[in-house]
């Protein structure tokens, strides 16, 4: 079994390397996902008919490949937009994201963009809880009750995150 896996290495590291995007690499390498399938493959083996051809091994081998690339991508949150255009001439980044000033910076600035585009009330209650206000000031200073102004900024940060997430 092993040289049958061996023989499908180089065409699942070539789909890898191209189906990867840069944002996903650097939060998962090429060789731990080319590991993952592998592993993964090697109990597939089993439901391979008995006159299975190379070309049904690959074809399953890559299908499993597509899903542990989703499957990385779907446990990674950080990814937005990936992109898989020139993917393979990129280096890959440490595979430990850092949050650094500017990747901060540009956050802040996604997030106050999207607050612009916000209903007036709901972008009023996320500033004021941006003050640390508690609920029962932010109601005090909008005539509302506290629970009121609770719920107004629960509501705000749902379409908050619905806008940052699209």
């Amino acid at each position: 079994m092993g040289e049958l896996m061996e023989s499908v290495r180089p065409r699942l590291r070539a789909f890898l390397r191209q189906s990867v995007g840069s944002a996903l690499r650097r939060h998962v390498s090429i060789s731990d996902l080319e590991q993952e399938v592998l592993l993964g493959a090697q109990g597939l083996v089993d439901r391979l008919n008995e006159d299975a051809r190379p070309s049904d091994l690959h074809a399953l081998v890559l299908r499993h490949a597509h899903w542990a690339i989703g499957k990385a991508a779907r446990s990674s949150r950080e990814i937005r937009g990936e992109s898989v255009l020139g993917a393979s001439q990129l280096d890959p980044a440490t595979p430990v994201p850092t949050m650094g000033d500017v990747t901060a910076a540009d956050e802040f600035d996604r997030v106050q963009q999207v607050l612009e585009g916000m209903p007036e009330d709901l972008r009023v209650v996320v500033r004021l809880r941006q003050q640390d206000l508690t609920f029962e000031q932010i109601g005090a200073s909008l005539g509302l009750g506290p629970d009121a102004a609770r719920k107004r900024f629960l509501r705000a940060a749902r379409l908050l995150r619905e806008r940052l997430d699209s």
